[in-house]
């Protein structure tokens, strides 16, 4: 219900789960009680708690199932992210190729969102959050010119570039996965260069996104720029 009519924000009332629970226990132990001269009242309520208890065991149980052969080593960890299910992916792939390619000095521009926590934090320019583009986060309508995109790229030293390729989509009519091809264009930095990605090779990918030479992307921006007007 929290789910469903908060969004997500459920988790935030973790914290007061187990009052919820001893509330609840309180609550299921004065209803026993009151039953106890009423068998139908009773048989009803037992079959109630078994059902949410076998309901409650088969989540906790297909969890288990996903989160434990890697937390006992049993599964390595790039496997555990290419099988189990998710919306977009945790790009742990990409991330992984990321931190072992990046060189000390060097940045990455990271297109993907949201920003995963297995990508280096402090080298990444998020989002084409380049530093000294505070104005264009005050006034995103304006955006950021394509020489300004070509100074942050050279400043910065942007070695390498996430691109998201696709997202997963379960919130339809029948709760069929649905793959949703994603646009780098829809991103103020991303759209100077967007054209350009499918005939560049990527040098990492998977499922949800691709890593590729930011060099070779700053080539293509000043070719582009000598070809205007």
């Amino acid at each position: 219900m929290w789910y469903y009519f908060m969004s997500q924000q459920v988790r935030f009332l973790l914290p007061v789960m187990p009052i919820f629970a001893a509330f609840a226990a309180l609550g299921l132990g004065r209803a026993w009680a009151m039953t106890a001269d009423i068998r139908p009242a009773r048989l009803l309520l037992a079959g109630a708690v078994l059902v949410l208890a076998i309901n409650q065991g088969l989540f906790v149980g297909i969890y288990a199932t996903l989160r434990l052969p890697p937390a006992l080593g049993l599964k390595s960890a790039a496997a555990y992210h290419r099988d189990a299910p998710t919306m977009q992916g945790a790009f742990y792939e990409n991330c992984t190729y990321v931190t072992r390619h990046l060189e000390p000095g060097e940045r990455y521009l990271g297109l993907i969102w949201p920003h995963s926590y297995y990508c280096p934090q402090s080298t990444a320019a998020v989002n084409g959050w380049f530093a000294g583009t505070e104005r264009e986060r005050l006034y995103p309508l304006k955006g950021i010119s394509l020489d300004e995109v070509i100074t942050a790229f050279e400043r910065e030293n942007t070695a390498l570039v996430t691109v998201p390729t696709n997202s997963e989509n379960r919130h339809n009519e029948f709760s069929r996965t649905e793959i949703i091809a994603a646009d780098p264009s829809s991103s103020f930095v991303g759209r100077y260069f967007a054209d350009t990605i499918p005939g560049l090779v990527p040098l990492a990918r998977d499922r949800f996104s691709a890593v590729y030479d930011g060099h070779e992307i700053l080539a293509y921006m000043k070719a582009k720029r000598l070809e205007r007007p």
